[in-house]
């Protein structure tokens, strides 16, 4: 049992790890290339 909960243990550490860096990764990317208003909110805006 000791086995089976070490290797449960240790695969939980490394998925979590994986998607704690998947969100930096996301942050990183959100924040280098910010994700661009659609056109039509652009023509609003200059219509207004």
């Amino acid at each position: 049992m000791s086995v089976l909960r070490s290797r449960y243990i240790l695969t939980g550490r490394c998925s979590l790890n994986a998607a704690t860096a998947l969100a930096h990764a996301t942050c990183a990317a959100f924040i280098a290339f910010p994700p661009k208003p659609p056109p039509t909110l652009l023509v609003m805006r200059r219509t207004l």
